[in-house]
């Protein structure tokens, strides 16, 4: 039979009063600390906070540092809030509520304990802080009138920290209720009233939040009670709860549980009727153990978060699922370095039963080039794994099976076979270990062994382990590490979805304080009797604030980035806090004996094998949506909502795809920066944006469109759009006004003064839905304003509405005036490609004109006069396309040309076509433009050194527009092959445009979208090249699918 659980009142309650923010003084925030994170969207880790929004038709979600909000219905992302981003847990999302006007986030941080966002702003906007200090929250909930917060956390001040329930009445600002106990499986006002229930280790209770006392007859507790002792003997698998849920007005209970399943784990969301405790539907889909519930505002949905952080919301009476939000990331369970060092191999897919253990998490079922720069079919590579044994010394483990609880003692043999050396390693959550090769020569017996989210280096002294150095980088625990072959690098993977390369030859130095204290997240635990810091007048319970300049929630960023601006013997002044006062204590910094290993890059690779691989400074390559993963989160201090800013709108100085070759090759980021900036006929300033005044310096505008407002209808085609914008770096250039991803009108220059008032452009609108958006440049940087959408009243009949017109410039060159330049299929490319369009495109539009320049005609001139001839004829509501198919080409300063007739290499800038004057035509279109290019992106017939920056990206910025299709990567070849008598890229857009099963709808409507287009691109290219050919395409965000081709079959 199965334990119960005692459900009785046994707690202490105390009164206690809490002073407002407004008359707490001033924290010293870390304002412009910044730090290069991860965004794929979702959560990599345990989801703490759920709820649904005030309408039900949202999903709002907090964990790790961030609070997102998804549309149901859609799947879309709505928004997502980041406040102050500490280290270690500093700046953890606890939990969440939301009343109809405000939302509470509970964190863990230096300042109060809650931040109230403005519910009815769109995204919520910051309000205020309010709460006790230091007090890290895991549940907060809310009264249905706004007035009551109650919140369970662990209070840090004092010696001992305390986990309690918290009752905080905000009308006559003070705390009602406190409630020691240590955890909770349910806290909430389940009814209109101010009626708080609580379920704890100590019992349950029901509390009036106004009063403090309890409920006069217990309220609904006894029947939730009741209905918890049935519930518990009714759930299928023998599921124990662990969270639950009461729907009163239902009479339900929903309960989160895990049982077991044919020897594994079964977790299971229950929605049980009260009156007998037996469940009326369970929700299985959960792959990891789900939080606590949360009921739609109608009873009608139910949600969950898990561990990995997945989110699964589905129907409450069926258990039917209705979206399932899975994280951005995925778990990387194995690595490993191959023999030559030029590629890695991964594992996403976890082991099962008695596979699944300490080193051997997973087989590496993936393989990422780093020379080619994408991901590759495993072809028969030896990769280089954990070493535990080399039959001169070994690993061994004991509890094996228990991840917790692992202890390992390293032993070493000489030629008689006696051990040498024996040592114990923490007992902790170390999930993976390995004797080093290259060390190991000069220190006999160096090892490394991950704790958690951070790996150790050490080696044996006299029979003990000493720790040498540490790695920290990963944001959750490291999985598996992989020592390269000639030992200057290590290879980790982790829980975080990232694979990180360490430099195993340099290590950096930094001081510490010279205070005999225990700190943790800047609170102290303990003073050592008679030491430094009781003289200087250090006391338990104090915090410790500020090291010099240097934040308590930056050291241990700057200390693993090697970036901490004190060395051994500098004396700097403490900043530490008691109660409400500051004071300050000056010290002399001593020595760490624990060294830093550098971190070089840095790999995450999405889900859909998007990827990103960068450097702590921020220079990166990436695939052609990669740069969207990571970005700059930049702190305001903890009463303050936080900046962040995608990699991409820091391209133009940070897209390097050369700086990452070089860090490969010398194992240091500052000499690869340098040596890829030699190597450029105008080597750019080196920046890391790591260091807050150079961030100041380049971060992006800030730029809002204020009018007209989203949702408006209107009946004048044309519209006067107003744009705020700012810049505390440097001066914006130009801002982009853009209707429905392209840009309209001429760009708005705006002076300093402009900038006190709102610039205005007036733009014409299409019938129907307009997406209103700002682009704002600086020399730097750029920014994207928030979306505005306009409705135009259509006073026709919709069958009426005019067709767009289709205008298509083809241009293939296989002949030259310097025949070595020759080609074998471009120009028949080209005829292809303009007959597709004119000839089977009439159902479509209505009206295709073309123009085709092949050999000959197509001159460095012609090419021109073709443009303009797209310039003078299309209009708005007409689309433009323009294939090209020839060589590419670089000059001496990387700049790139499309390769016409009659180019000479010798002569490049005058008789070679520019990609800069192709980015000048989209500019100059007032219409939706698409770019066919088949050409490589190499060096091509010029001889240059390959691609330093895929030229073709900056053609799908924001303020450009253009849709643009490659035939092949930045470091491949695009193919040709007499079989075909086309390029490889053209033969399949004519494929597809040819065969009805490339219309992915269901039913089909005969039409290829932009999307439908990428997919069979990328299926048949890379059947025809047998996977050495891979076409992308790059499209704006600001650019929606829409239908490109009608299919027409024989």
């Amino acid at each position: 039979m199965k334990s119960r659980v005692a459900m009785t009142i046994g707690c202490a309650l105390t009164f206690v009063s809490l002073v407002s923010a407004q008359q707490r003084p001033a924290l010293q925030g870390s304002d412009g600390s910044t730090q290069l994170v991860l965004d794929a969207g979702g959560f990599s880790g345990e989801v703490n906070g759920l709820r649904f929004s005030p309408d039900g038709r949202e999903i709002i979600v907090g964990g790790e540092k961030l609070v997102r909000c998804w549309d149901i219905a859609s799947g879309d992302l709505r928004w997502t809030l980041r406040g102050q981003r500490g280290t270690a847990s500093l700046g953890n999302v606890g939990d969440l509520c939301v009343t109809n006007d405000t939302l509470t986030v509970g964190i863990q941080g230096l300042g109060e304990t809650f931040r109230d966002y403005d519910y009815q702003t769109l995204p919520p906007t910051f309000l205020r802080t309010q709460g006790m200090k230091n007090v890290a929250i895991n549940r907060v909930v809310r009264s249905a009138d706004g007035r009551h917060i109650a919140f369970h956390g662990v209070d840090l001040k004092g010696d001992q920290p305390k986990r309690s329930i918290f009752s905080f009445d905000t009308q006559a600002n003070r705390m009602t209720i406190r409630l020691d106990c240590e955890f909770i499986t349910y806290l909430g006002f389940p009814t209109s009233d101010s009626h708080l229930y609580g379920f704890t280790d100590r019992g349950a209770f029901a509390f009036d939040a106004v009063t403090g006392q309890t409920v006069e007859n217990g309220g609904h507790l006894p029947a939730i009670q009741a209905a918890n002792r049935l519930i518990v003997d009714s759930l299928p698998y023998e599921a124990k709860p662990a969270f639950f849920e009461p729907m009163i007005e239902q009479q339900m209970i929903v309960v989160s549980a895990i049982g077991e399943s044919n020897g594994a784990p079964k977790y299971i969301v229950a929605t049980c009727n009260m009156s007998d405790g037996k469940p009326v539907g369970v929700y299985e889909k959960h792959r990891y153990l789900p939080s606590r519930p949360a009921v739609s505002p109608d009873g009608k949905l139910i949600a969950a978060g898990d561990t990995l952080g997945e989110i699964h919301v589905w129907e409450a009476a069926t258990g039917n699922p209705v979206r399932v939000f899975k994280s951005g990331t995925r778990p990387i369970w194995d690595v490993g370095f191959d023999e030559t060092g030029t590629k890695i191999g991964f594992g996403i897919r976890p082991n099962q039963g008695k596979e699944w253990r300490t080193n051997h998490w997973s087989e590496l079922d993936q393989v990422f080039d780093l020379v080619k720069r994408r991901i590759v079919p495993a072809s028969g590579e030896t990769f280089r794994q954990e070493l535990i044994n080399d039959g001169q010394r070994w690993i061994k483990s004991t509890k094996d099976k228990t991840i917790e609880t692992l202890n390992f003692q390293l032993e070493m043999q000489d030629q008689t076979s006696s051990p040498i050396a024996k040592g114990k390693v923490y007992d902790s959550y170390i999930w993976t270990y390995s004797l080093l090769r290259s060390l190991g020569q000069a220190q006999p017996g160096s090892f490394a062994f991950a704790d958690r989210n951070i790996v150790f280096l050490g080696f044996p002294t006299q029979g003990v382990l000493v720790n040498h150095a540490m790695m920290m980088g990963h944001e959750e625990s490291v999985t598996a590490m992989s020592e390269s072959s000639d030992g200057r690098f290590l290879a980790t993977s982790g829980m975080d979805g990232t694979i990180r390369i360490w430099n195993l030859e340099r290590f950096g130095q930094s001081g510490t304080v010279d205070l005999d204290i225990s700190f943790e997240n800047g609170l102290i635990h303990q003073v050592a009797a008679g030491g430094a810091s009781e003289k200087a007048g250090v006391k338990p319970g104090d915090y410790l604030l500020k090291i010099g300049d240097v934040d308590v929630s930056e050291i241990g960023q700057l200390s693993a980035d090697n970036r901490f601006p004190y060395m051994p013997g500098d004396k700097v002044t403490l900043t530490l806090r008691r109660g409400e006062e500051n004071y300050q204590a000056d010290v002399e910094l001593i020595r760490d004996p624990m060294l830093r290993a550098r971190l070089l890059l840095s790999l995450f690779i999405s889900r859909d094998n998007e990827w990103v691989l960068w450097t702590p400074e921020g220079y990166y390559d990436a695939s052609p949506r990669g740069d969207s993963l990571i970005g700059w989160h930049v702190n305001r201090g903890w009463d303050q909502a936080a900046d962040y800013y995608p990699a991409r709108l820091f391209q133009e100085n940070f897209y390097r795809p050369d700086v990452i070759d070089q860090v490969l090759v010398l194992g240091n980021t500052s000499e690869a920066i340098a040596a890829a900036n030699a190597q450029q006929a105008r080597p750019p300033k080196p920046m890391d944006l790591r260091d807050k005044q150079q961030m100041n310096e380049v971060q992006p505008p800030s730029i809002q469109i204020v009018s007209p407002q989203t949702g408006s209808l209107v009946q004048d085609e044309t519209v006067i759009v107003e744009v705020q914008c700012a810049s505390t770096g440097m001066p914006i250039r130009e801002v982009r006004v853009l209707v429905n991803g392209i840009a309209v009108g001429k760009p708005i220059l705006p002076s300093a003064e402009s900038l006190q008032a709102p610039l205005k452009q007036t733009v014409t609108l299409t019938p129907g839905r307009n997406v209103l958006t700002a682009v704002a440049l600086t020399p730097a940087a750029r920014s994207v304003s928030n979306e505005v959408i306009v409705e135009l009243e259509q006073n026709v009949p919709e069958p009426t509405i005019l067709k767009s017109k289709l205008f298509v410039l083809s241009v293939g060159v296989s002949q030259f005036q310097h025949e070595e330049y020759n080609l074998n299929f471009a120009d028949n490319d080209a005829t292809e490609f303009a007959k597709l369009f004119a000839e089977r495109q009439s159902g479509l539009y209505r009206d295709v004109q073309s123009k085709l320049l092949v050999n000959q005609d197509a001159t460095r001139q012609g090419i021109l006069d073709a443009m303009d001839w797209l310039v003078e004829n299309c209009q708005p509501t007409d689309v433009a396309v323009m294939f090209v198919s020839s060589h590419g080409v670089r000059d001496a300063r990387d700049n790139y040309y499309f390769a016409p007739h009659d180019l000479d290499v010798e002569r490049m800038r005058s008789t070679g076509l520019r990609w800069s004057e192709v980015q000048a035509l989209i500019e100059d279109l007032p219409c939706k433009f698409l770019l066919f290019a088949d050409t490589c992106h190499s060096g091509g017939v010029s001889g240059g050194q390959g691609s330093i920056r895929d030229p073709l990206r900056s053609l799908a910025q924001e303020e450009v527009g253009a849709v643009v299709f490659c035939s092949s990567l930045p470091r491949e070849e695009s193919l040709e092959r007499p079989d075909w008598g086309h390029g490889a890229f053209t033969k399949a857009i004519l494929d597809a445009a040819a065969d009805r099963d490339s219309d992915l709808d269901k039913p089909g409507d005969g039409l290829l979208t932009l999307s439908e287009i990428q997919f069979n691109l990328s299926r048949r290219v890379k059947k025809l090249t047998n996977d050495a050919q891979h076409p992308v395409i790059l499209q704006p965000p600001t650019v929606s699918d829409f239908n490109v081709l009608s299919i027409s079959t024989p």
